[in-house]
């Protein structure tokens, strides 16, 4: 693993101080950041006395790549208090080497500012690419916030960066500007982009300063219906009054007033039904929302497009609350956001010499149902994996178990003590297969995955058939 550890004259850069604070031993190419890297979003910075060491509200703002004058990222403070990012990691290698760089003692975002890390071989190891990634990383290797970039997305003279600062979703930028507010988006905007892109060509009022951000989304609800999910991240209790929900910002900004008396809990979340009862409207697949105050300014907001917020799932923050907007499942209303991933279809536990029959317990990891009918199963996998077709529907229910009993009546054979197991498609493609030797899949006990549907197989001392497996 490649570290790097930024030191010396760099952490006087970081947390800000001007060249002439640092002395002749700071100034050179880490002084041009320096010069504006605690710019104060909406309030002025704070002094360090009172400093916050967790970074659930720290976000990715501004990415400069391949620069002539040095690649940087510049984080943004979204909060009312300093944030100590000593010890956090950077990485352009979030998903294979979390832990590239750790940033110094002293490293410290300003309330509601910004922080420009200069990103080379002299301070992180790595340099950005023209297609790339980056990620912030706690202590403890959770992914605090990450983006990536394709090429042409972070040409010279402009930047990848949020429109607006802090909330909205990364997009190429008219020209970088570390240290201050983003530039509009290089990009046109389209009639029916939604509140972030049509911002680029009639801005809105300023950002309203307001903590409240939109976390999460579900349309197209069924019979839960249509509700977002509010988050406060700040330490006071936000009251809704005066505040408005629209599905047609530029438009209609104060569409549809909240409930008097609503209250979002101090760093909690409150759910809003969406509904034509109470709001006069409802949310469909090709949509937007904002929260907006009482002077028609937006406070956040999001739009999505068809097949971004399906049926089963959500249009969420990720990572939870701080990142973009993206599809997400399940759906966790007043909870933190989950992404799971889909998983194959799996054999995930075995039940041989059975009393009284042998059972193997299968689990589906994707997010749909799968019907097993015309599958074949066998005991043999090496020299007849096709040996039984199954004639019967049998559903695999999305990210759900289901369990087939394996007798010489049901497949045409059983499972011994020592044997194996393999399931392939209608066309012959082996799905998955096992096998267990002598006293591995013992009375009692079973042969089964560890974590279900993605880990090895181990002797489990008590079978749980239709259930996660026991550890």
């Amino acid at each position: 693993m490649n570290r790097s550890l930024w030191g010396g004259a760099l952490i006087g850069a970081l947390v800000g101080c001007s060249g002439a604070e640092r002395g002749e031993e700071g100034a050179g190419a880490s002084a041009r950041w320096a010069r504006d890297a605690r710019a104060p979003v909406g309030g002025v910075a704070l002094d360090n006395d009172a400093l916050r060491p967790e970074s659930a509200f720290v976000v990715l703002n501004e990415v400069v790549a391949e620069s002539p004058e040095g690649d940087a990222v510049e984080l943004l403070n979204r909060t009312d208090s300093p944030i100590d990012l000593s010890g956090y990691f950077v990485t352009d290698d979030p998903e294979g080497a979390r832990q590239r760089a750790v940033l110094p003692a002293g490293t410290v975002v300003g309330a509601r500012a910004f922080l420009v890390l200069p990103v080379g071989a002299a301070t992180t190891g790595f340099g950005l690419g023209s297609a790339e990634a980056f990620a912030l990383v706690s202590p403890d290797g959770d992914v605090v916030d990450q983006t990536d970039w394709a090429e042409g997305a972070a040409p010279a003279g402009r930047s990848w960066g949020r429109s607006p600062d802090g909330l909205g979703a990364f997009t190429t930028l008219a020209r970088a500007t570390l240290g201050t507010t983003n530039a509009a988006s290089a990009l046109p905007a389209t009639p029916d982009a939604g509140p972030v892109a049509d911002a680029a060509v009639s801005p809105p009022p300023p950002p309203a300063q307001n903590p409240l951000i939109i976390n999460e989304v579900v349309a197209e609800g069924g019979a839960t219906g249509d509700w977002i999910e509010l988050h406060n991240p700040s330490d006071e209790d936000a009251l809704l009054d005066g505040l408005y929900l629209t599905d047609d910002f530029a438009g209609a900004p104060n569409k549809a007033a909240l409930p008097q008396g609503w209250t979002v809990p101090s760093r909690g979340w409150l759910v809003v039904p969406i509904e034509d009862a109470t709001l006069g409207f409802k949310l469909s697949s090709d949509e937007e929302i904002s929260l907006v105050d009482s002077e028609g300014r937006r406070i956040d907001g999001t739009d999505w497009a068809e097949g971004d917020a399906p049926p089963g799932a959500a249009w969420g923050r990720w990572p939870n609350h701080t990142g973009a907007f993206q599809t997400l499942r399940p759906p966790t209303p007043a909870a933190p956001n989950r992404n799971d991933r889909p998983t194959p279809l799996v054999i995930n536990e075995v039940v041989a010499a059975g009393t009284p029959d042998d059972v193997v317990e299968l689990y589906n990891g994707t997010f749909e149902d799968i019907d097993l009918l015309g599958y074949a199963v066998s005991d043999d996998p090496e020299s007849d994996p096709m040996l039984s077709t199954l004639g019967d529907s049998l559903i695999v229910p999305a990210r759900g178990f289901a369990l087939l009993v394996v007798t010489d009546e049901t497949v045409g054979f059983k499972l011994g003590s020592a044997e194996g197991f393999s399931l392939s498609d209608s066309a012959g493609t082996l799905v998955d297969s096992t096998r267990w030797a002598e006293g591995q899949s013992p009375p009692g006990g079973a042969w089964a995955r560890d974590p279900d549907g993605t880990g090895a197989f181990r002797t489990v001392a008590t079978s749980t058939l239709g259930a996660q497996n026991a550890p």
